[in-house]
């Protein structure tokens, strides 16, 4: 299994834009779809793998790692890690899940989401949409 999930695009761009970086790790792949996070086995919604965002020599430094999903019906969280030991955060609600499926659903930035991408969105702003590839597709 795996999550696709450009992030923001708007953000990605702004950080190329700036002459910052995008680094991955820990597994995390870039293709033309987004960025890749591999399925930790035997788990339902949590994936392994990092991108580290970096621009205006340092001012800008964002780390998203390890997204998780927790859904509860129609709405759900997405937490991530924001670097080595650090506790789970959660940047966004999902809502709108329809059958069972995550990927149905919209991601809305919370406080903290907003926080973390340097309070350039508004609390409830959405973030691009996901697909989680399962490895029998």
């Amino acid at each position: 299994m795996k999550l696709i999930w450009p992030i923001r695009r708007s953000f990605v761009g702004y950080v190329r834009g700036s002459e910052g970086t995008v680094a991955l790790g820990d597994g995390a792949e870039e293709t033309e779809e987004g960025f890749v996070f591999q399925g930790i086995p035997r788990s339902s919604l949590a994936f392994v793998g990092s991108v580290h965002f970096q621009a205006h020599g340092g001012m800008l430094d964002v780390l998203i790692g390890d997204p998780a999903f927790a859904i509860d019906g129609e709405v759900g969280t997405l937490s991530i890690t924001t670097g080595p030991g650090a506790a789970r955060n959660t940047i966004a609600r999902l809502t709108g899940i329809r059958d069972g499926d995550p990927a149905s659903g919209q991601l809305l930035l919370t406080y903290e989401g907003t926080r973390l991408l340097g309070d350039v969105y508004e609390p409830g702003s959405p973030l691009d949409p996901f697909r989680i590839e399962h490895d029998d597709a």
